[in-house]
């Protein structure tokens, strides 16, 4: 679980990072955008959802490739298999991420709210 959540909350940070107007990378992402196709944007910082998948496998293999102990990784989720590890935590980053995306769009429409009643 708490693989899960740190993985989640570094995509947050990442998106947030590169999408919001006047973040530190704002002008890399859109310029990324502009250069690169979509589909590879969204899984590196461009959507919140698409980004566990990528970034939950890149994490755990950087993890597992430095020594880091396979059985605590493992134990926190609670599953046997190395394989079902990674899988387990790819579906519990985007599922998290998507609540995340939703909770960002639900701000973004009561500020729409708020601006267009004024």
């Amino acid at each position: 679980m708490t693989f899960v959540l740190i993985t989640s909350l570094c995509c947050v940070a990442i998106h947030v990072s590169f999408t919001w107007p006047s973040m530190i990378f704002t002008r890399i992402g859109d310029w990324m955008i502009d250069t690169f196709p979509l589909w590879l944007c969204k899984p590196v910082f461009a959507c919140l959802p698409c980004m566990g998948g990528f970034w939950s496998l890149l994490i755990y293999t950087l993890m597992t490739n430095i020594d880091v102990t396979d059985a605590m990784f493992h134990a926190a989720f609670n599953v046997a298999r190395p394989e079902n590890g990674v899988i387990v935590s790819m579906f519990g980053v985007v599922g998290l991420n998507t609540l995340f995306s939703m909770f960002e769009r639900l701000i973004e429409s009561i500020e729409n709210l708020e601006s267009f009643n004024v």
